[in-house]
């Protein structure tokens, strides 16, 4: 069954949040095809997708470190309803796809390569066999951007168009630089396991008071933690060893002008002005090595742009549709 959109929907204002999203979140459902499809090693990962009437383009949306697949359902609602289909996935050690540790609030990689395999296995299983040859765009955040760039290193022409929000090059290390980070990984996975938790990763606390910053939503915040609260298959809060040396290494390939040079896709990426997740340094240096990109920092935003106040967050959106409206026009 296909979407019919609205290109005329409105954005959803603090005040009618809550209730409009669980509205939304019935709909979504009602159009939604989901299953599970088998990556390279066997894993499952869980999957939805939405199709439109008539629709443009397929998105294919690359979540962050520690989300899942309900956290996008407003912004795959504006994609659907502005003629896009919509395909989205839990990365392996999130949401309702397959881990590699037993511990629900571990989030561990052997290597960020298998997430690009698992990205490719997704397009190439699900994305294209559901798109009707239609152009392939890729919306991803933060490390759902590290993994989309590695992706597109080799993967380029397949891609018309990325949009990456607040992407992670190089996290914040409380100072530390990143050989002394992986220093540390490797002392810790000695004295323990790759698969251990880092020991300075910060568990999660289900404390509302965090989000009374007014420069973020109070209520997308809230949604979120009640869904994280919720089932155990949305806790996990904190790296393994082997994920944060894998986070602190990724920078190497991405900064690396033979690389990088090869992502001929257009691209669109949105910087956070207050970003304390990821270093905004890194991602201009990583913008200025890409051939066909444009650069936006978005004034007072914090991490998860998408998570913000209404002013930021309406801006955030209008930022992305204007971009991809533009390529949709000199196509």
């Amino acid at each position: 069954m296909k979407f019919q959109p609205n290109p005329d929907t409105k954005f959803i204002t603090e005040e009618k949040f809550l209730s409009e999203i669980e509205k939304i979140g019935k709909i979504l459902d009602e159009y939604a095809y989901q299953g599970y499809f088998l990556t390279f090693d066997g894993l499952k990962l869980g999957y939805r997708f939405y199709l439109t009437e008539n629709a443009k383009a397929s998105v294919v949306i690359v979540h962050g470190f520690t989300e899942f697949m309900q956290k996008y359902d407003e912004t795959v609602w504006y994609f659907i309803n502005q003629g896009y289909n919509v395909f989205i996935y839990d990365q392996r050690g999130h949401g309702i796809s397959d881990r590699e540790v037993d511990d629900y609030h571990l989030t561990h990689v052997n290597k960020f390569d298998d997430y690009v395999k698992d990205l490719d296995s997704f397009i190439s299983e699900v994305v294209e066999k559901s798109s009707d040859e239609l152009p392939l765009y890729i919306f991803s955040h933060s490390m759902g951007c590290a993994v989309t760039s590695l992706y597109l290193i080799n993967n380029s022409k397949k891609i018309k168009l990325a949009v990456m929000a607040s992407p992670m090059i190089i996290p914040t290390t409380r100072g530390f630089p990143p050989f002394v980070i992986r220093y540390i990984c490797k002392k810790y996975a000695k004295e323990s396991s790759w698969k251990s938790k880092f020991k300075w990763s910060k568990e999660f606390k289900a404390d509302p008071s965090l989000f009374l910053d007014k420069s973020l939503s109070f209520n997308r915040s809230k949604r979120n933690l009640l869904i994280h609260m919720s089932d155990k298959k949305f806790q996990n809060s904190y790296g393994t060893n082997r994920w944060i040396y894998e986070s602190v290494s990724v920078y190497k390939r991405l900064l690396n002008p033979k690389s990088t040079s090869k992502i001929k896709t257009k691209t669109l990426i949105l910087s956070a002005e207050n970003d304390a997740v990821v270093k905004t340094t890194a991602q201009k240096r990583f913008y200025r090595l890409l051939p066909n990109a444009e650069f936006v920092t978005i004034k007072n935003a914090k991490h998860s742009i998408f998570m913000c106040c209404d002013e930021i967050t309406e801006k955030y959106f209008s930022y992305i549709f204007e971009f991809l409206a533009n390529q949709v026009k000199t196509d």
